[in-house]
């Protein structure tokens, strides 16, 4: 094909030549222009974005400050995460405001919306190939919001409310916003954060509390609750493995964690985040996978990077990691 037009379904299109650049190749830090850097004042953090900048700054600003994205497309969620989002529902409607119910009785509403709820939610699970994980589902689930009422139960714990929305603001200007799993009170009115999760293993969240990187449970506590601006107590409730699990002291916990206290991770969140957002201000990012990275980064930052930070990140085509010799 020739020429500087051509025509199409009655229309002309011009044809110009470019000339054709190099990529750029993987380097620790880039240069921000002024209007992205300016992208940042005001700006809502959450528990996901602040986890996005502790792992790489360069995710941050890309994913959350600049709002980068590959667009959507149709995928099914694999089976753990279908039985989640089934579970988490079924919770949302069975643990209503108020004292927790019997366990006889929540095993009773669990059931009478389970099947309204697969098919709403997970019908994927219906499936003749996940009929296995559809009848583990059947007990699993029901078994495991009846052992959550029994430990509430007994732990004096009341209701109140499940996905609640809520929002902080900080000193510097850090506004803060999520959406809790459920919040309970105790009997002397103090708040208590319950993150639900269904996962294969507890490994995972024993870790984050034995090493301080509780991100998003301690996130969640300090925004449970806005006008008092007290810390609420945390823990994970793992649903699969039936677990409430927390720190060493806490009330809410059932199987307990030798670690930093929430708080402690979320002074460190905090003080990260600052020194991160100071360094995109004076118009760079970096790229933690990139190796040399850690003398480009702001000094005494209150959380590092962990071990692999590019492993689940989609943006390495873009910071270049895996085009040169160099890797995370």
């Amino acid at each position: 094909m020739s020429g500087t037009h051509l025509e199409l379904a009655g229309r002309v299109l011009p044809r110009v030549g470019i000339a054709l650049t190099e990529r750029p190749g993987a380097q620790p830090v880039w240069n921000l222009p002024a209007e992205a850097s300016a992208k940042i004042a005001g700006r809502t953090e959450s528990a996901t974005s602040f986890e996005h900048l502790i792992d790489c700054h360069m995710r941050w600003m890309l994913l959350d400050v600049l709002r980068l994205s590959r667009g959507r497309f149709a995928e099914i969620p694999d089976a753990n995460q279908l039985l989640g989002n089934l579970a988490h529902e079924i919770a949302n409607q069975v643990l209503q405001p108020g004292p927790v119910e019997e366990a006889a009785v929540i095993a009773d509403k669990v059931n009478a919306v389970f099947d309204e709820l697969l098919g709403a939610i997970a019908s994927p699970l219906q499936q003749p190939e996940l009929a296995g994980e559809l009848a583990a589902a059947r007990v699993r689930v029901p078994d495991s919001l009846v052992r959550l009422a029994e430990l509430l139960r007994h732990k004096g714990l009341d209701v109140v409310g499940t996905e609640l929305e809520r929002a902080a603001s900080f000193p510097d200007g850090l506004e803060v916003q999520g959406r809790l799993d459920l919040l309970v009170r105790d009997a002397q009115q103090h708040l208590g954060v319950i993150d639900l999760k269904w996962t294969r293993s507890a490994k995972r969240r024993v870790t984050e509390f034995s090493e301080g990187r509780a991100f998003q449970l301690a996130t969640y506590s300090a925004i449970a609750d806005p006008e008092k601006g007290i810390p609420a107590d945390g823990a994970y409730y793992l649903l699969n493995q039936r677990q409430l699990l927390g720190l060493s002291g806490s009330r809410l916990a059932d199987d307990e964690v030798e670690g930093q206290s929430l708080a402690a991770t979320w002074a460190g969140l905090i003080g990260t985040w600052s020194s991160w957002r100071n360094f995109a201000l004076g118009g760079r990012m970096v790229a933690t996978g990139i190796a040399e990275n850690e003398i480009h980064r702001p000094d005494a930052l209150g959380h590092a990077p962990g071990e692999a930070p590019c492993q689940y990140c989609e943006l390495t085509s873009l910071c270049r990691i895996y085009e040169g010799t160099t890797g995370s």
